[in-house]
């Protein structure tokens, strides 16, 4: 006798997710006050220029506000990976979703590249993510030992991306125009912490 497995969902489904997800997008797209795909097309080349000067800045440390950043990573690649993993939201009251998706999505096709196999993980045939036109011996140096050239990209080159777009379209300075994407940040950890003590003390 053939036996017919039977399935039952548990807890909401996951098509309902997907429709949650959709209907943020669509309401989001209709926010015109936040900077379109069309807006980051049209800025995308000049910015990603620019962002090299981020990129190639050889001083440990400097007086210039967008590489503030920069200098961070390449001081302590790990802490700013470990704080970056758990913190959201950069940018979502001056971007679209689908804008800040197209950013991070053109960025890593434009700019990284994999080196190929490395003699150090000849087992892995995994090799090192680097950026295409970097002339920076230090940062060559973080992305070789810790591998994290993606999240260097991530946490600093698009944010770096939307602040200047978003001051070529508003005609902002850098200081004001970071602390705005800045506000809607949200650490996940602090969040976690904060519904956990609500919870027990319900």
């Amino acid at each position: 006798m053939q036996e017919v497995a039977i399935t039952q969902e548990v807890g909401p489904s996951q098509h309902n997710d997907i429709d949650d997800v959709e209907d943020d997008y669509y309401e989001d797209d209709k926010d015109d006050r936040k900077m379109s795909v069309e807006t980051c097309q049209v800025h995308y080349l000049t910015c990603k220029e620019k962002l090299y000067e981020i990129v190639n800045c050889q001083e440990s440390t400097c007086d210039l506000a967008d590489h503030v950043r920069h200098h961070e990573f390449v001081a302590n690649p790990l802490k700013v990976q470990n704080r970056e993993r758990v913190t959201v939201g950069f940018g979502l009251s001056v971007i679209k979703h689908r804008a800040m998706e197209y950013v991070h999505e053109k960025l890593s096709t434009d700019l990284l590249y994999n080196t190929g196999r490395d003699p150090k993980h000849p087992y892995t045939n995994r090799g090192t993510e680097m950026i295409l036109g970097m002339k920076n011996g230090q940062l060559e140096k973080r992305f070789k030992v810790y591998r994290l050239g993606p999240q260097y990209l991530l946490h600093v080159l698009v944010k770096e991306m939307i602040v200047m777009i978003y001051m070529a379209t508003h005609n902002s300075q850098y200081d004001k125009t970071n602390e705005l994407c800045q506000e809607t940040e949200t650490n996940l950890t602090t969040e976690c912490r904060k519904l956990k003590k609500q919870k027990i003390n319900y």
